[in-house]
């Protein structure tokens, strides 16, 4: 069966201005509007506060650059005839175009139909189109997200309560042993329980030696995983060392004293039967998925047993999608955690929906400071998440429950 037949069949389970502080507020002068139009989808600028620097990933060639700032890019408005707003991750202007085109008009709460619309016509932008009618659907009801995605479910024992989420440190460099050994003592004094480390040096002898160095210093209970980032594609030349699955069994091998948490995207992301060779071995649990689309692709993963952990994309696939991919990944006994590709609203969207997921225990958060600091991307809130004591605590506000800092919002 086709992608575009198999989506048809499949049932889809599952701030930002100033003068709207929450609907639920609103709502206690008058009933709620039984009926809402969308308006209106619109990009908002946010000024550049601070740059605070650039890393750059060795292990790629041309090396990929990840830069932190204060402030700057933008994020995703949709306007409702009822003056209520919901706010998404920012996008190009060729996916504003597109959502206007299938937004307009409609009413937001018809999600079924706009999460398959916006995924099968704008495969990146449509999951950051679809967070924003998330949250203008929760702004409407007065519901934090997680409570309309079913409530917070009790976790694994990564988890302390029923609204925690326990984010791990994910690393952007690959480094020396002791520079990695520098790194994971920063992130665990940080209060972090969790750290993923990125491989991809020349040999497995130097990927396996910064593993070990990292877990010296991080101790046995410390959650570890790493990512060899071969799933691709990432461009012409991507990556500077290429891994077969002869490379990934010897890397496997060295690694399995370790006791990870997972191997992620060991070889490209469409060799299923190497990847499930790999994986039947059972050297270090297998991780992957954030640049597969479609449930087709995951369910021959699935099938195939590939993956340990999968990490759909919620940027690529949406909410409503990822909510689908975990309930089939639950009856493959298959543990979820959903991939973001930016921070701040991204992020934000993520810790609701993760919540909501009986099998999706972490999160991951790109931290790696200076430069990489995750604070960064959060302090565009004002009153943005705080880790305490290696978990972040939702937000109970409607819909996603933070709201855009004033201050940054550049006029139109």
């Amino acid at each position: 069966m086709k992608r575009r037949d198999f989506l048809k069949a499949v049932s889809f389970g599952g701030g930002a201005s100033p003068f709207l502080a929450s609907f639920a507020a609103a709502a206690e002068t008058g009933p709620v509007p039984t009926k809402f139009k969308i308006t209106q989808v619109k990009s908002v600028r946010l000024k550049l506060v601070q740059q605070l620097g650039t890393m750059e990933q060795i292990s790629s060639y041309p090396p990929l650059r990840y830069t932190t700032n204060i402030g700057g890019g933008s994020f995703t408005e949709i306007h409702t005839d009822q003056g209520v707003i919901g706010i998404g991750p920012g996008v190009d202007a060729q996916t504003i175009t597109r959502a206007n085109q299938i937004l307009v008009g409609a009413d937001p709460f018809d999600m079924n139909d706009h999460a398959f619309r916006l995924y099968s016509g704008q495969r990146r932008g449509g999951g950051s189109i679809e967070l924003a009618l998330w949250d203008l659907i929760g702004k409407a009801t007065g519901q934090p997200l997680y409570k309309l995605w079913g409530g917070a479910v009790a976790g694994a024992q990564t988890q302390p309560g029923r609204n925690t989420v326990m984010p791990y440190a994910s690393q952007w460099t690959v480094g020396s042993p002791d520079d990695r050994a520098r790194e994971a003592a920063r992130i665990k004094a940080q209060g972090y329980k969790a750290m993923k480390l990125k491989l991809g040096l020349a040999t497995v002898k130097q990927d396996v030696a910064l593993m070990e160095a990292a877990r010296k210093v991080l101790g046995d209970d410390f959650i570890l995983m790493c990512d060899a980032n071969k799933a691709g594609p990432y461009g012409i030349g991507w990556p500077a060392y290429p891994w077969n699955l002869e490379r990934a069994v010897e890397t496997a091998r060295g690694l399995a004293p370790l006791n990870l948490t997972w191997l992620e995207e060991p070889l490209p992301r469409f060799d299923y039967d190497q990847l499930a060779e790999l994986n039947k071995m059972r050297l270090v649990p297998l991780a992957g998925g954030e640049n597969n689309v479609g449930i087709d692709e995951f369910l021959t993963i699935l099938q195939k047993g590939c993956f340990d952990w999968l990490q759909p994309e919620v940027l690529a696939v949406g909410p409503t999608m990822i909510r689908t991919i975990a309930g089939l990944a639950a009856a493959y006994d298959v543990k979820i955690v959903p991939h973001g590709g930016s921070g701040g609203v991204c992020w934000l969207g993520l810790m609701h929906l993760i919540c909501s997921l009986p099998n999706a225990p972490m999160q991951e958060i790109i931290h790696e400071p200076p430069a990489g600091d995750s604070n960064a991307l959060w302090s565009i809130f004002t009153d943005p998440p705080v880790l305490r004591e290696g978990y972040y605590t939702l937000p109970d506000g409607p819909g996603l429950g933070l709201t855009i800092r004033p201050d940054l919002i550049l006029p139109d």
